[in-house]
């Protein structure tokens, strides 16, 4: 894959976790997602490895890697 199509695809993930958190932010009525910023938004492939995420709170990047979902059960 050549810069400029992996540029273009780091762009786009980047900006749909964007798109996550700014609707978390509109639907919720937690004072934590829309005042502090509580929460953080990330894109991961099927082995768990973050390939995307989103700069709202940086402390919870953290724990974004021990979200994985099994694709077996379709459980996290």
């Amino acid at each position: 894959m050549d810069m400029v199509t992996m540029n273009i695809l780091e762009s786009t993930l980047i900006s749909i976790c964007r798109e996550i958190g700014i609707t978390l932010m509109k639907t919720s009525y937690s004072t934590i997602f829309n005042d502090a910023l509580g929460f953080t938004c990330a894109i991961s492939d099927v082995q768990g490895d973050m390939m995307a995420v989103a700069e709202f709170c940086p402390a919870q990047i953290g724990s974004t890697a021990t979200l994985r979902s099994d694709p077996a059960t379709g459980s996290i």
